[in-house]
């Protein structure tokens, strides 16, 4: 069986768990996006702005964190990514995922993976 095939049926036989990966993924690109955030004092602000104020920048005065600058972009990307994860179909699809695991029709990851050759 091809890869793509295998793939393709296990995509269909866990939908819920699938559905909820791809889901989770937006999430995961937030906390991506704030590991690679970056520290600027105020001072380092005052002095050349256009230069420190990029992405996600958190903003220091004697080493206490006061606030965070986000530009454009990044601030649609977190509210896209709040506004997904707060919908009801994804907390409902969640909570069903949730039972259809805790009733034990769920599989190890590690036994899925090996039974598709992945």
């Amino acid at each position: 069986m091809a890869q793509n095939e295998s793939v393709s049926r296990l995509t269909r036989q866990f939908r819920p768990l699938y559905s909820i990966r791809n889901e989770l993924h937006t999430f995961m690109d937030t906390f991506s996006i704030l590991s690679n955030e970056r520290i600027a004092s105020i001072r380092d602000i005052q002095k050349n702005p256009s230069q420190t104020l990029k992405g996600i920048t958190r903003v220091t005065r004697g080493g206490n964190t006061i606030g965070f600058f986000l530009s454009n972009d990044e601030f649609a990307e977190l509210v896209e990514s709040h506004e997904a994860l707060s919908s009801p179909a994804f907390v409902s699809r969640v909570a069903k995922s949730r039972r259809e695991l805790k009733s034990g029709k769920g599989k190890a990851l590690a036994s899925v993976m090996k039974e598709y050759g992945l």
